[in-house]
């Protein structure tokens, strides 16, 4: 028999912050949606898992393992069963130091968000404990998106849900959302604080269904880095939401009485895949002259209105800085032989009734869903959560991916071989399961 609970924990920060997207650095003004630690704890058979989605920009593998032996102590729920989560939200506080895996990396800004996220998800997590109750799952994949929302998804990776509801009950009360589409779809004209589409989407459904938690976790989008689904303001927001609801509402209808199983395992696995052959450092020269080709964009734009086009320069000024700080941070790294950790990768496998879950740390792109599905020798749903139990301060592509977009589009730490070994770490741990 599985038992299953949830909970949340607000982790809304102290104004004045700042908004860690966009470049970062942004004083964020007032907040518009909420942020949140959310956590769920299935148990069935000998073994019980903890999912905890943590509403952050990003994570670094070490602020992961304090948030996990919180997790641990508060549910004895073994460490390789609990993955952490990291949303990937544009509109929260940063707490991530750069490149935050060694102890050369610069100190945190974020030192008081992070210790609030460390108490929400400890807190999350024991609530869970005490209110753990007999419970079914089933899992199903949401309709299309209405045609204006299509180019916000992947067909590589469709949206799907995974349904925990007490037996007997009308609904559930708690939805395990695997979704590809980015987190940043308020944009940087938007100041204020938020969870973005996931938050929106959650205020939504509840005015359907009172008191359901909606546990957000990010799946590969192959179509990140474009300019469709990203900084397209607060009503966008609010219209996808809309559209997430009466999708996610019309996939709970069609799921049947004899779709949900009140019995199987729940398990998971873990290790880091040691030696992972680092990308060649990129020269500094190159990362500046593309600096000075946004500085130069944003000048021949003019003083106008905040234009879009505008918007995006601003934002490409921005991100070429963050490269530069990126590639200067790698050479101190190599300088001062600290970089055996950084090629070090955590991959996890979870296990939920007939659902697996791979968590795989940075941001993979859309092509890992069917990659890892095509070996690992399951026809059960198998997910794949980007940003679990860290960040590695860059994209995660397969060799088409990389092929199809240039380097300094897609910064990844990784040389080529390098994800696919990642890949073939999590295909043996999903059928060890």
């Amino acid at each position: 028999m599985i038992r299953a609970a949830a909970a949340e924990v607000g982790i809304s920060p102290v104004l004045p912050c700042l908004r860690a997207g966009y470049g970062g650095g942004t004083p964020a003004e007032g907040q518009l949606l909420p942020l949140k630690v959310r956590a769920v704890h299935v148990r069935g058979g000998a073994g019980g898992i903890v999912l905890v989605a943590v509403d952050s920009f990003s994570l670094s593998p070490r602020q992961c393992d304090r948030i996990r032996d919180e997790v641990v102590s508060a549910t004895g729920i073994r460490p390789e069963h609990v993955l952490i989560h990291s949303t990937h939200v544009h509109h929260a506080p940063p707490v991530m130091p750069l490149l935050a895996h060694g102890d050369w990396a610069a100190p945190s800004t974020g030192d008081a968000q992070m210790d609030r996220i460390v108490s929400a998800a400890s807190e999350a997590a024991s609530v869970t404990v005490v209110t753990t109750r007999p419970a079914e799952t089933a899992c199903a994949a949401l309709p299309p998106p209405k045609p204006e929302f299509r180019a916000y998804e992947d067909e590589r990776c469709p949206m799907q849900i995974l349904a925990i509801r007490r037996p007997g009950s009308d609904g559930p009360f708690a939805i395990v959302l695997h979704g590809p589409v980015p987190p940043c779809v308020m944009g940087p004209d938007v100041r204020a604080l938020g969870g973005d589409v996931p938050a929106a989407a959650e205020q939504k459904i509840r005015a359907v269904i009172p008191g359901l938690s909606l546990v957000y976790l990010l799946a590969p989008s192959g179509d990140y880095l474009s300019e469709r689904g990203i900084a397209l303001g607060i009503d966008a927001v609010h219209a996808l939401a809309e559209d997430w609801s009466r999708r996610i509402c019309a996939a709970l209808q069609a799921i049947g009485g004899d779709d949900y199983s009140s019995s199987g395992p729940a398990s998971g696995l873990m290790e880091s895949v040691v030696g992972l052959p680092l990308r060649q450092l990129p020269r500094m020269w190159e990362l500046k002259t593309r600096l000075g080709d946004a500085q130069a964009d944003l000048k021949r734009a003019g003083d106008g209105p905040g234009t879009a086009s505008r918007r995006m320069l601003e934002s490409a000024v921005e991100s070429a800085r963050c490269n530069v700080n990126i590639a200067g941070a790698l050479a101190r790294a190599a300088s001062a032989g600290l970089l055996d950790e950084y090629l070090s990768a955590r991959v996890q496998a979870i296990r939920i009734g007939r659902l697996r879950i791979a968590g795989l740390q940075g941001m993979p792109f859309a092509d890992a869903v069917p990659a890892l599905a095509a070996g690992a020798g399951t026809r059960e749903p198998l997910w794949v959560a980007g940003n679990a139990n860290g960040d590695l301060q860059g994209y995660v592509p397969l060799p088409k991916g990389r092929r199809e977009n240039p380097p300094a589009r897609i910064p990844s730490p990784f040389a080529a071989r390098g994800v696919p070994a990642m890949l073939d770490s999590a295909r043996r741990l999903i059928g060890r399961l």
